[in-house]
């Protein structure tokens, strides 16, 4: 990166905090509104946004006037699915598990019927 694009960026970056801190105290005045004056807050929060669509201003300026436009990418970077994509498969069929099976398999099956039918094994 050369100097040149490095004070660019710094610029660019120093106007965006800049804008930041002064939407940050617009929010605050917001948050804080007392019931004494509104008139002070009112002028306090307008002069805060001011100051912030300035560097807003600036930001872009910066852009607009010190940054070279980005080359469009030659290949696409995330590649879509083709356009005849297969359907997908077919659920597989439901297999039904009776009693008895459930008996000799599941132990946590066999616990659960205990009590019901007192069944021991």
């Amino acid at each position: 990166m050369s100097a040149k694009s490095k004070l660019v960026e710094a610029a660019f970056l120093h106007e965006k905090s800049l804008a930041l801190a002064e939407i940050a105290k617009a929010q605050a005045v917001l948050e804080n509104i007392g019931s004494n004056s509104t008139d002070d807050y009112l002028q306090l929060f307008i002069s805060h946004v001011k100051e912030a669509r300035e560097h807003e201003q600036n930001m872009n300026a910066i852009q607009s006037y010190f940054t070279q436009p980005s080359p469009a990418p030659t290949e696409p970077a995330v590649k879509s699915p083709p356009a005849s994509a297969p359907p997908p498969a077919e659920p597989k069929e439901k297999i039904e598990i009776g009693h008895d099976e459930l008996m000799k398999r599941s132990s946590t099956y066999r616990e659960s019927l205990k009590g019901k039918f007192n069944e021991k094994k």
